[in-house]
């Protein structure tokens, strides 16, 4: 079977748009033909590294580029809902890296454009498609391991604490909830099957009860993102790179999520 080709568009050429690259040089039908910023040096660096042909200097260029069939959206958080929203009204598909956007009003806008627009639109969270999770969705469907009664998930990593760098600056929505706690919520969800919260389980058949679930509520920023640093529940453990110096020091290596499910 033939696989159509895709010809992409990434805007901010980033770390994480370096990883995307490098993914897309092995996709059978995944073409890198454009990339914009608003530093045109970093652009034209970024293209003659992955032999992209296109360099824009406007995300606005790109987006009106009829050739670019669909965006990734490699930027901080806090623009990724105006981007987004460019890239759908120009009749773009777009996959937008975790988090989506910074509060469920942005995401919802995004959805009802892309309902609107007939587009397809993605939140780039790379964990949901790891190929274990196939499994344990088998395991969850088939009732093999029982009720999910409980569920807890850790993520973290060690980091030098920059305070000029995007993970932690305010202004960019920095912080371990946006960052990292997406991750430990998306596959909590994920794991429940709740067609409200868009679990995976809604449309493979097996939906968890939701009064099945107990989720201990420690308190904390992670329950009130909107809570500013420093007020009461404020924990600094839960920061990126915070290291106490009580017990082992996290380990240097690349993220790894656990999840741990307590069945009946």
């Amino acid at each position: 079977m033939d696989i159509p080709t895709t010809r992409w568009g990434i805007i901010g050429p980033g770390r994480i748009a370096h990883t995307f690259a490098k993914a897309a040089a092995v996709v059978d039908g995944a073409v890198l033909h454009a990339v914009a910023s608003r530093d045109a040096d970093r652009s034209r660096q970024f293209a003659g590294q992955y032999q992209i042909p296109r360099v824009y200097d406007s995300y606005e260029a790109l987006a009106a580029d009829p050739e670019v069939d669909a965006v990734y959206i490699a930027t901080p958080h806090r623009y990724h809902r105006e981007q987004a929203l460019l890239c759908l009204e120009a009749g773009k598909a777009v996959l937008c890296e975790k988090p989506l956007t910074v509060n469920a009003a942005e995401t919802r806008a995004l959805i009802d454009l892309a309902h609107k627009k007939q587009v397809f639109l993605m939140e780039a969270l790379w964990s949901r498609y790891l190929p274990i999770y196939s499994h344990v969705r088998d395991w969850l469907d088939s009732g093999l391991i029982g009720d999910v009664e409980l569920i807890q998930s850790t993520l973290g990593f060690a980091m030098t604490r920059d305070p000029n760098d995007r993970l932690l600056k305010h202004e960019l929505a920095g912080g371990a909830l946006l960052d990292l706690g997406v991750y430990n919520i998306a596959m909590s969800q994920w794991v429940q099957g709740d067609p409200g919260h868009g679990g995976q389980g809604a449309d493979r058949g097996r939906a968890v009860p939701r009064h099945r679930i107990r989720v201990p509520d420690r308190g904390g920023d992670a329950l009130h993102p909107g809570r500013p640093a420093g007020k009461p529940g404020h924990d600094p453990r839960a920061e990126p790179g915070h290291h106490d110096g009580h017990g082992p020091h996290p380990r240097r290596h690349r993220p790894a999520l656990y999840v741990r499910v307590v069945s009946s």
